[in-house]
């Protein structure tokens, strides 16, 4: 009787502990392990991967939840004609995440507070988002801004600064299967990662349905992927299984495709100056002028206005002086709204010291 009577009170205090720390866990990291949801992605034979056209949904992250929409040619923002109004200036501005506007708390995003900008000063401007987020993308953003990006017929690219090139290969492609994103190298593992997705992940209701509502669990997940703790991967047995459910992701070059890949390849100094003439010959066969630019001041430890005035490339730096605020710090590298409005309007006030851009807003002024 007494070891029952042990045995219940070690019972309500065990109990009684894990409410006590689910409680704890669902106040204090509520963000930090909700269950991520993600944009949807397609995989594109020349880009890599793209979003997928006309989609919508929520976005999921530790920093945010959103709503966000893909326009019609597979780009964020709103739709566009493929044939510009007569009489408008269209700029095609190409990044990655921090970029394409959608990575933030918020609607607002550089790209569209700048065309509004411009065109509440009288000016008939329009600017397209070309941007598609991930990182060592340069080669890819390259390829688009001398490629598709000219069948919008833009008088202007706006190129985000990478430099040297780099190309990711170990995650070149992607596309999202069952609400998970899949990374991987060459379009032929797509099948065996969906087949992967189907075996072993699609038969544990149970443990899925433990990851929905406990937040002990997830917590113990994260944990295990950051840090690679023996004692939980014995616990927890398949934790890989468990993130990939949990934060939507399968980088599938990593568990089956044992090849060691030197990813990032980057180029030589020679080899990206050559890619970017290249780019923007073709650009001014086009009638199309290019503009690399850098958002914050001392981003990078070259003097790339130096480097790109040698080589005929023009290239602005905003010089903005980075804040915390314009980030979710530590959470999540992308800029806030703060930063995205601070950011147009740092491109609206250089735009005019740009003599190339001022002959042209003046041109483009509304009648």
């Amino acid at each position: 009787m007494k070891f029952l009577r042990t045995l219940k009170i070690i019972s309500l205090i065990f109990f009684t502990t894990l409410v006590a720390i689910e409680i704890i866990l669902r106040i204090t990291f509520a963000k930090q392990l909700q269950i991520y949801s993600k944009l949807t992605f397609m995989q594109d034979s020349v880009l890599g991967f793209r979003y997928f056209p006309n989609a919508n949904g929520t976005m999921r992250f530790p920093a945010y939840t959103r709503n966000f929409s893909i326009n019609k040619w597979g780009f964020p923002g709103k739709n566009f004609n493929l044939e510009k109004d007569s009489g408008t200036y269209r700029i095609a501005l190409i990044g990655t995440s921090d970029d394409c506007g959608l990575f933030t708390n918020g609607p607002l995003n550089y790209a569209s507070l700048l065309e509004d900008s411009l065109r509440k000063t009288g000016h008939k401007v329009e600017i397209i988002n070309l941007s598609i987020d991930g990182s060592n993308k340069s080669v890819r953003n390259i390829t688009l801004a001398g490629g598709e990006c000219l069948k919008y017929k833009p008088d202007l690219v706006l190129l985000r600064n990478e430099y040297p090139v780099t190309e990711d290969t170990k995650t070149k492609f992607r596309s999202t299967y069952k609400g998970i994103e899949i990374k991987y190298a060459h379009p032929s593992a797509l099948d065996s990662a969906k087949l992967y997705i189907d075996k072993h992940l699609a038969l544990k209701q149970f443990q899925h349905y433990v990851i929905d509502y406990c937040y002990i669990y997830r917590f113990l997940i994260r944990a295990n992927y950051r840090y690679n703790i023996p004692i939980l991967r014995i616990v927890l047995k398949n934790t890989t299984d468990s993130y990939i459910y949990w934060a939507k992701n399968l980088l599938w070059t990593e568990i089956m495709d044992k090849r060691n890949y030197n990813s990032p390849v980057i180029l030589t100094d020679k080899q990206s100056i050559q890619l970017l003439k290249d780019t923007k010959a073709r650009l001014d066969s086009n009638k199309t002028s290019l503009i690399l630019y850098d958002i914050y001041k001392g981003q990078y430890d070259k003097d790339y206005k130096k480097i790109y005035k040698e080589n005929g490339l023009n290239y602005i730096s905003l010089d903005i002086a980075y804040n915390e605020d314009y980030s979710f710090g530590t959470m999540d590298g992308h800029t806030s709204q703060k930063g995205h409005i601070i950011i147009a309007k740092t491109f609206f006030d250089i735009f005019p010291q740009i003599p190339e851009l001022r002959n042209e807003l003046t041109r483009h002024k509304m009648k």
